[in-house]
This record gives C-alpha cells, sequence and structure tokens, in this order.
C-alpha cells in the first residue's frame, strides 16, 4: 500500500513523477514522444476562485487526460498544473490529432465549481526521442516546446525542433508516420 501510495499523486489519482520515471527507466521503448501540458494561466483560476476551484481544475484535466491518452501511453502529473503523457509505438499523426483535439476539449469544457463555470486552457509540448538521447534531454526538449507554445499565444500544440530532424533523415527514433505529418498550427 505504502509503496503504490509513493507512486500516486494523491490530488488526481494519476502517476506522479516518481511513477513515470520508473516507467522511463524499466522499459524497453523503441520509440519514445513525451509531451508536457501546462494548464495556461492557472495561477489567476488560483487567485481568482480559490484553491478549492484550482484543485477541481486540476483533477478535471487530469481525469480528462486519462480518459482520452492512457490507451495510447502513461500519463502522469509531474508538478503543479503539469502534465505528462509518455507514449510509445503510436503515429506522429495520431498523436499530434489526438493532442489537438485534447487542447479542443479542454478549452470548450467548463469545470462546474459550486455553480460557476470555470474555463482554461491548455498548452502541449511534443518532443522525440533521438537514438542517443537521455531522458533529461528529452524532457528538456519537451519542456522547451511547451514554452513556445505559451510564447506564441497559449492553447497551442508545439513540436521540438528534433522533430525537423524527422525530415532530414537523423537519428531520431520513428515512429510509423511520414515526416509530412508534422505540421501543426494549432
Amino acid at each position: 500500500m505504502a509503496e503504490k501510495l509513493s507512486r500516486t499523486d494523491q490530488l488526481t489519482g494519476l502517476p506522479n513523477r516518481r511513477a513515470l520515471m520508473e516507467v522511463v527507466y524499466t522499459a524497453k521503448l523503441k520509440t519514445l514522444a513525451l509531451v508536457i501540458i501546462d494548464i495556461d494561466r492557472f495561477k489567476r483560476v488560483n487567485d481568482t476562485h480559490g484553491h478549492l476551484a484550482g484543485d477541481a481544475v486540476i483533477r478535471s484535466v487530469g481525469q480528462m487526460m486519462a480518459a482520452d491518452f492512457s490507451e495510447i501511453g502513461h500519463v502522469a502529473r509531474v508538478g503543479g498544473e503539469e502534465f505528462a503523457l509518455l507514449s510509445s509505438g503510436v503515429s506522429a499523426e495520431s498523436l499530434t490529432a489526438k493532442l489537438m483535439a485534447f487542447c479542443e476539449r479542454v478549452g470548450s469544457t467548463p469545470v462546474l465549481i459550486n455553480g460557476l463555470a470555470v474555463r482554461v486552457t491548455i498548452s502541449a509540448g511534443i518532443a522525440l526521442r533521438r537514438k542517443s538521447e537521455t531522458f533529461d534531454q528529452l524532457y528538456s526538449a519537451a519542456d522547451r516546446a511547451l514554452y513556445a507554445a505559451k510564447a506564441s499565444g497559449r492553447n497551442r500544440v508545439r513540436l521540438s525542433d528534433g522533430v525537423d530532424a524527422l525530415r532530414d533523415g537523423d537519428d531520431v527514433e520513428r515512429f510509423e508516420s511520414s515526416p509530412d505529418q508534422f505540421s501543426l498550427s494549432a
């Protein structure tokens, strides 16, 4: 019981960062994509509606993520209002399409808190692992893509710079899709 609790985020019931890292270091994943998702302007939710409302928003987004992505990878809450999706063997086209649809779903689904509808959006950054890349480097690439999504207006999905290597035939571990499927303008 204690082991399970140490790997579970108490607020959402999702796996936590520790559980995600265990998957990374124990699984033999041939292809690997990491998506970092962050709730946009979350501080404003807490400041306007209080921390209990913020908790409800985090729970809601976590539940939606689990429902939408558990079949294609490992979903975790990695801290604060930040979540991660670790996916292997799914096409990049499918992954990006699901993420863009998820952005739309979150933005159009209010969280009801004491009769008040609170709307939030999310931003996401996607990185694909290169053969020689460590997980820390992959995480940094996904994080940079997330911040690019936020800097370009939020409520967006952005791919890391490393995805361009797919077009150039670099040593990226490939998904089962063509390089042309990586244009995102969300």
